[in-house]
């Protein structure tokens, strides 16, 4: 590495900072998600299926993926450009000859993610539902 480039890399933290801040935004909505599944599984396997708690964490992992959906392309990209301005990857790039210029996809939706989403949403109001259905079971019994 030569000298220019370690004294632009030390000038360039704030972008070091941002990029740390969007790793932990993502860990911290993964580790939500898998926080919410794992009560979810335990419950399910405790032989509680259909209640209202359950509808409930299904319904809140389902809204944290669809943000996930529509915040996860923005976060790459923000990503992708704060790594390129700290080793200045634009300048280095456009020095090869058949790359002409360097494009950024700011905004986006992650399709599969979204579908998911509301899938697991469908099926929190089908356990919702169902836990209805086994409260009035229980009480005419």
């Amino acid at each position: 590495m030569d000298q220019d480039f370690v004294r632009h890399f030390l000038h360039e933290k704030r972008y070091l900072v941002q990029v740390l801040l969007i790793v932990m935004i993502l860990i911290g909505i993964v580790f939500i998600i898998l926080w919410q599944l794992r009560t979810l599984v335990q419950n399910i396997r405790n032989g509680m299926i259909f209640s209202g708690r359950n509808s409930k964490q299904m319904k809140r992992i389902a809204y944290m993926i669809i943000f996930l959906s529509i915040t996860i392309r923005p976060l790459k990209t923000y990503f992708l450009y704060s790594v390129g301005k700290m080793v200045s990857l634009d300048i280095l790039l456009t020095q090869v000859e058949w790359i002409h210029s360097i494009q950024y996809q700011l905004f986006g939706i992650d399709w599969s993610l979204l579908l998911s989403g509301a899938l697991l949403w469908i099926f929190s109001k089908i356990f919702s539902y169902g836990a209805f259905l086994q409260e009035e079971y229980d009480a005419t019994v």
